[in-house]
């Protein structure tokens, strides 16, 4: 069963040896956030968020992240759906512009992705939250699993 988009998706922080906390990214209302920090606004009420089910024995090896996922009304053989706005957030990317290849891309909106991207990281940020964390890095990684093929893409200005 997906998780609700109407309650906070918030996913439980480990501690770890030297006393740092793992990364978080959570869905809270709209916003998907890193740390605190907005990393996509507006996103649609279609778009889930379950966080990652991969525990390791050894708590100083856990990282916190979810997968993103969406509702749609009807199976199709292609989707595109809309994940959030992407503002102001540096960015680099790799896209594929030809079966085989490739190449290197940068940004700082949804709207400066190019079609078939393969994998986003968002740049990390100096300015700190009320509790003193800073956004982390953030990749965005589709999956490709079975028939299943995914990428990102840009949307309307600034979707992604």
């Amino acid at each position: 069963m997906a998780p609700s988009l109407s309650k906070v998706a918030l996913v439980e922080p480990m501690e770890v040896e030297d006393g740092e906390v793992p990364l978080s990214i959570t869905l809270e209302g709209s916003n998907f956030f890193a740390n605190g920090h907005p990393i996509l606004t507006q996103v649609p009420p279609n778009i889930v968020a379950t966080p990652s089910p991969f525990i390791s024995k050894d708590p100083t090896q856990n990282m916190v992240g979810c997968f993103v996922g969406f509702n749609a009304a009807k199976p199709q053989s292609r989707h595109v759906a809309a994940i959030g706005k992407l503002r102001d957030i540096r960015f680099m990317s790799i896209f594929r512009f030809k079966v085989w290849w490739t190449t290197l891309w940068v940004g700082r909106s949804g709207k400066d992705l190019e079609y078939e991207t393969q994998m986003v990281l968002l740049d990390k940020s100096s300015s700190t939250t009320t509790s003193g964390r800073t956004r982390p890095y953030v990749l965005l990684l589709p999956i490709v699993e079975g028939p299943f093929r995914a990428s990102l893409q840009p949307g309307m200005s600034p979707y992604l």
